[in-house]
């Protein structure tokens, strides 16, 4: 995943992938575009106008939860295997 912001244009860009983008919807306002592939998965996800819109771009911090969701997951198998 790569995000990229354009200040001087105010938009912010996220690639998701580098699947080839088959269509793009606009998505809520004429102020958001996703890109999907062909079989329907994001590519990219384009904000114009993104702190006019109330986004705090210099704020932007980033959180991977992967191995939370992981160690809930573990941990309820090894109650369903748990003999009681």
């Amino acid at each position: 995943m790569k995000i990229t912001y354009y200040e001087e244009s105010d938009v912010l860009f996220i690639r998701f992938t580098d699947q080839p983008v088959a269509k793009s919807r606009t998505v809520g306002s004429n102020l958001t575009v996703m890109d999907v592939a062909e079989d329907g998965t994001p590519v990219s996800l384009e904000i114009i106008n993104a702190n006019q819109r109330g986004l705090n771009i210099k704020a932007l911090e980033f959180s991977s939860i992967t191995d939370d969701i992981t160690a809930s997951r573990n941990a309820a198998k090894r109650e369903e295997i748990t003999p009681g």
